[in-house]
């Protein structure tokens, strides 16, 4: 379970990373001020897109569970604002369900973890 949660973790990250790059080579750039905000806002995202594919990786390893459940706290943020953000929903967005399960994979697997910590 805990390779499948890293694996959806990755897939997700670099969903999201792909999908906020899009929108932000889309944005007006003669709005003036009110350009920096959306590019700010979606700077965040992108970063935050690349801490849960590290959250991933560092789960498909099985090192430093804090910062995996960290990541997948993350994603799960990120797909609610989506749900609630509906009318920036993409006909691809049902890959955002692969934000949900992992968080629930990981806090089974923290036994697995201790074990090998310790």
């Amino acid at each position: 379970m805990r390779k499948a949660a890293g694996i959806m973790l990755v897939i997700f990250g670099i969903y999201l990373i792909i999908v906020e790059a899009i929108y932000l080579s889309r944005i007006d750039s003669h709005l003036g001020a009110f350009t920096l905000l959306p590019i700010v806002f979606g700077a965040f995202i992108i970063a935050g897109g690349i801490f849960i594919v590290a959250g991933g990786i560092l789960c498909i390893r099985k090192r430093y569970w804090g910062i995996c459940l960290a990541s997948t706290l993350l994603a799960v943020y990120i797909v609610i604002r989506w749900l609630i953000n509906a009318h920036r929903i993409l006909p691809w967005d049902w890959i955002a369900i692969l934000g949900i399960p992992p968080i629930i994979f990981v806090c089974i697997t923290k036994k697995e973890w201790q074990e090998i910590s310790a």
